[in-house]
């Protein structure tokens, strides 16, 4: 049932209010939602800025793996032990990558792709597993450098130390999605391939690696430089991160979310946003991380908890401005409260003189006029009301003079 309101005044006054509380509440919204957007917008950008110094951070550390080897491959003593199958020399300048560079993996491979010699071990004689890369390199005479995914054998291959520290138990989180294998055991490695060229001949190639796994020389660097958590994922798999649990112990092997992997290891685009990320919502961006063929491998990210969000500097801006907007909406909404209240007496004063000359005016008092001082159209009417009520007293004397009231 439709509230029915009777007195004027009410009327006139929850009429004049609402006119304008509504426009302003609904400005208020409008405007803190837009604060808020903006506000979201520049953490956006924030954390696409950030991506990038991990992308350089990550390029960085693929391109030292070239420049190490495109030095081995024109060391004149190197080529000439690869060409005259001096095998044990030959390993001696490898193993000089791993201790001083910090190589993982450093293997030289024949015209054919067969290695040839191993800095960590003297296994030899299988065919490396990379996508086409050792292919390339040597086909082409150009250097080469990607992502890559090795097998557990492979890892093996190389050191039983490198096998053990790529496998990862897999870690279910909130909103991510089991494949239904308990363990991940094949690992990510920065690879670069150089060919060894003689008199424009390819003889062989140079092949330097780093396992990603529980390596955290890269996301340590992003943290460091940009102050913000980051982390490099094997397919779903957090294979190296900032994130620490309450006993200093680093959150490997944690899974993604399911809308991550959809966008990001799925559909190959960045992801920005809010996410589910370890143990606590966040805003972060995931950026997919693709082979030499293409194809996507795994995701680096940068994120910040929102409980860290809220309480930095930025936060306490955009709570400080939405703060002031509530606070103006208030103030005005008060005034206008107050001006309506004040308006709308005015306005009913002069109808409530007609109400009072009317009902003296049925009990027969024809001297009770309206006395009024307000807008010209209220005035006009007072005047016409007082002439008809002359009028009336005229009339009323000519049939019988009445009697003037005590």
């Amino acid at each position: 049932m439709p509230l029915k309101i009777k007195s004027f005044r009410t009327a006139l006054f929850l009429t004049m209010s609402l006119s304008v509380l509504i426009p302003l509440i609904l400005l208020s919204i409008i405007t803190s939602s837009l604060i808020n957007a903006k506000i979201d917008s520049l953490l956006e950008q924030d954390l696409l800025r950030y991506h990038a110094e991990t992308e350089v951070i990550y390029n960085n550390k693929l391109n030292s793996l070239l420049d190490a080897g495109i030095v081995l491959s024109k060391n004149p003593q190197f080529v000439e032990s690869i060409s005259s199958g001096k095998a044990d020399s030959a390993r001696l300048l490898l193993q000089n990558l791993l201790e001083i560079q910090g190589v993982d993996i450093a293997t030289v491979a024949n015209a054919s792709g067969i290695v040839i010699v191993r800095a960590n071990n003297g296994n030899i004689g299988d065919s490396l597993e990379l996508n086409g890369l050792v292919e390339y390199a040597m086909m082409s005479g150009i250097p080469a450098a990607s992502t890559e995914i090795i097998s557990p054998a492979e890892l093996a291959r190389e050191s039983e130390v490198l096998a053990a520290s790529a496998k990862i138990r897999r870690i279910p989180t909130l909103f991510s999605v089991q494949d239904g294998t308990s363990y991940q055991e094949s690992g990510m490695v920065l690879v670069a391939v150089i060919p060894i060229m003689d008199d424009e001949t390819p003889r062989g190639a140079i092949v330097l690696a780093n396992l990603l796994n529980r390596d955290f020389e890269i996301p340590d660097k992003v943290k460091d430089t940009a102050s913000i958590e980051s982390t490099i994922y094997q397919h779903d798999v957090a294979i190296s991160t900032t994130a620490k649990t309450q006993k200093d112990n680093r959150y490997v092997g944690t899974l993604l979310a399911g809308d991550v992997v959809k966008r990001t290891l799925m559909d190959g685009d960045i992801f920005l946003g809010r996410v589910w990320s370890v143990s606590a919502w966040g805003r972060a961006s995931y950026k997919p991380i693709q082979n030499f063929r293409g194809e996507v491998v795994g995701a680096t990210s940068v994120w910040v908890q929102e409980d860290d969000f809220r309480s930095s500097a930025f936060f306490f801006r955009q709570r400080e401005i939405s703060q002031i907007i509530i606070i103006i909406t208030a103030f005005m909404a008060s005034a206008i409260l107050v001006s309506s209240l004040i308006l709308a007496r005015g306005l009913s004063k002069p109808i409530r003189e007609f109400i009072k000359s009317a009902e003296e005016l049925g009990k027969g008092n024809l001297y009770q006029g309206v006395k009024v001082d307000s807008y010209e159209e209220i005035n006009t009417l007072a005047k016409i009301y007082n002439m008809k009520i002359r009028d009336l007293r005229k009339l009323m004397k000519q049939e019988s003079p009445p009697k003037k009231p005590k």
